[in-house]
């Protein structure tokens, strides 16, 4: 069952991947080349206001 619940895991993280390149303007195979970082920008209350997305060069 882990195995199903790894690739299930897998094609939702390259659905949001491709989504990411869509709405960066760069094709999928570009931004799995790119190293990046997402950081979150929230409150001391724990609400989240924003992600913050970072490539490392």
């Amino acid at each position: 069952m882990s195995r199903i619940k790894d690739l299930l895991s897998d094609m939702e993280e390259q659905t949001s991947d491709r989504h990411l390149a869509k709405l960066l303007e760069i094709s999928y195979d570009d931004l799995t080349l790119l190293e990046c970082r997402i950081n979150t920008n929230g409150s001391k209350d724990g609400f989240l206001y924003a992600y913050i997305l970072e490539f490392l060069f």
